[in-house]
């Protein structure tokens, strides 16, 4: 869902156009446009971190019932995830 997240802005169009013609679950096209859903309301916790709200995050955060070292930890792991895809797709640099 996170991916799916920042496509419109990978392909300079609105979300909603880009994901028009992909066969995504309600669900999922829930979470990405309207934030709805647990997932919906993990993306907006993860670009509440991005954006650098720290009361917030915590708020959120909390509310979730996820603790900062977790979502911490969570964020390392999905970096590295990212990261280690780059570099089997051959776009790494190490």
């Amino acid at each position: 869902t996170g991916m799916f997240s920042l496509l419109g802005v990978l392909f300079g169009q609105s979300l909603a156009e880009v994901l028009q013609p992909l066969k995504l679950s309600e669900r999922m096209q829930a979470a990405l446009l309207r934030s709805e859903g647990r997932s919906g309301e993990l993306l907006d916790l993860v670009a509440t971190a991005e954006r650098g709200d720290v009361e917030s995050l915590h708020d959120m955060l909390a509310s979730q019932a996820i603790t900062p070292e977790a979502f911490s930890l969570a964020t390392v792991a999905a970096h590295s995830w990212a990261l280690d895809l780059l570099s089997e797709a051959g776009g790494g640099h190490g």
